[in-house]
């Protein structure tokens, strides 16, 4: 009776631990390739190169949509964030008013993204396009409101 109780006990854990573990791991819903997007309402934006088999997405924060020069490197992965979905989560340093400042966005499938400070907390988020819907409009403030 004891090994039947054993037994039982071993195969709920099983049953609520590999579901726990893998559900999602890999289905982020993101298709490998290049992201090339704006930010609506400013000038910048991403190209996003995104090797699926890996996971890992790197780029620059720059755009053929821009109308601000920007040359920054970013890097990071595809997943599924908690509560968020299927995204690409970036970090990238950018230059502040008196020191480099990093943020880490996340871009999510649904044309939504989000620059978040170092301390997690909010930075900007909006909506955003991809660079074959139209440029950016010139004059038009930066996402990180540094430059």
């Amino acid at each position: 009776m004891k090994r039947v109780r054993v037994f039982a006990g071993v195969l709920v854990l099983a049953l609520l631990v590999v579901p726990i573990g893998w559900a999602g791991a890999n289905d982020s819903g993101i298709n490998a390739g290049t992201w090339d997007l704006i930010f609506d309402g400013f000038c910048d934006g991403l190209n996003i190169n995104y090797a699926g088999a890996t996971g890992i997405a790197t780029g620059m924060y720059s755009s053929s949509c821009s109308s601000c020069p920007e040359t920054d490197r970013l890097a990071g992965t595809a997943g599924f964030v908690a509560s968020q979905g299927g995204a690409i989560t970036l970090a990238f340093e950018t230059i502040g008013d008196t020191s480099p400042a990093w943020i880490y966005t996340v871009v999510r499938k649904d044309h939504t993204w989000t620059h978040y400070n170092w301390d997690g907390s909010v930075f900007v988020s909006g909506t955003w396009s991809f660079c074959t819907e139209g440029k950016a409009p010139e004059g038009a403030p930066h996402s990180t409101g540094f430059r």
